[in-house]
């Protein structure tokens, strides 16, 4: 006798029964498996703003008392820049006018540390000068003694000439001042010449005096330019052609006189080639 079974759990059993109660078989049946109801996926969002909760989260909220406001950060405070002092320059001479064998001063003014150049030309082409720096005084002092026969006929005015640095900043200044005569002064121009050529040879001294000049060349050269006198005016000019077989190089030029009894004279130079 055949008879189905179901369990609790929802098995299935076939018994066979045989009658007297005897069991002559039993067979159990495999367990189905069971089906887990899961729940469906939700539906896509809608539009709408997008929270970033996630990735940066607000700050929370502020105590009673207020957020703490940040601490302001120290800038640096630039260092001030040092102006520089301007650069004043004043030039003062001694003498409006020198007389040969007499002391010029050139007093230079200007701020310490400051390069400065002095020079003075004479009218004859002669010139001197100094390269140097200011001290702590603020002031610097060129002095010489005026040498004679260095005038010429056309000018007895020397010119000095100033020029002065500090940095980037540059100054300059210019003076004259007048040279006396000298008991005899004498100047040859030009004071370049070729052999050949002829040279003008001035000589100033007292109104219609004797003198004498003579021609030194850079080895024994017999050349002269005699005896002469001076006019009314002190002044007198000896033009002369200086050989083409005399020797190159420098040519001193000097003249004499007799004056009040006395011996003068005065001395130049030239270059010939």
């Amino acid at each position: 006798m055949r008879k189905l079974l179901i369990a609790p759990g929802g098995a299935l059993f076939i018994a066979y029964l045989f009658i007297g109660g005897t069991v002559r078989g039993q067979t159990t049946a495999a367990p189905t498996p069971t089906l887990v109801a899961t729940r469906p996926p939700p539906p896509p969002p809608g539009p709408g703003p997008i929270s970033t909760q996630g990735i940066n989260p607000p700050p929370p909220p502020c105590p009673p008392k207020g957020c703490p406001t940040a601490t302001p950060v120290a800038t640096a405070t630039p260092l001030p820049t040092a102006t520089p002092v301007p650069l004043t320059l004043r030039v003062k001479l001694a003498h409006a006018s020198v007389k040969p064998r007499q002391k010029q001063v050139i007093t230079v003014s200007a701020a310490a540390g400051t390069s400065i150049y002095v020079g003075v030309t004479f009218p004859n082409g002669d010139s001197k000068s100094v390269d140097t720096m200011v001290g702590a005084s603020g002031h610097y002092r060129f002095s010489y003694t005026q040498p004679g026969s260095r005038i010429t006929h056309a000018s007895r005015s020397a010119v000095v000439q100033v020029y002065a640095s500090l940095g980037v900043q540059f100054r300059e200044s210019k003076k004259r001042y007048t040279i006396g005569f000298a008991a005899l002064d004498v100047s040859a121009l030009p004071r370049n010449v070729k052999r050949g050529r002829s040279i003008s040879i001035w000589v100033h001294t007292a109104p219609l005096t004797r003198f004498g000049v003579t021609l030194r060349f850079a080895r024994p050269f017999a050349s002269g330019g005699g005896i002469n006198t001076t006019g009314a005016d002190g002044w007198h000019l000896i033009r002369t052609t200086i050989p083409k077989s005399a020797p190159p190089g420098r040519v001193d030029v000097r003249a004499n006189a007799r004056v009040g009894g006395r011996n003068i004279g005065g001395e130049t130079s030239f270059r010939a080639h």
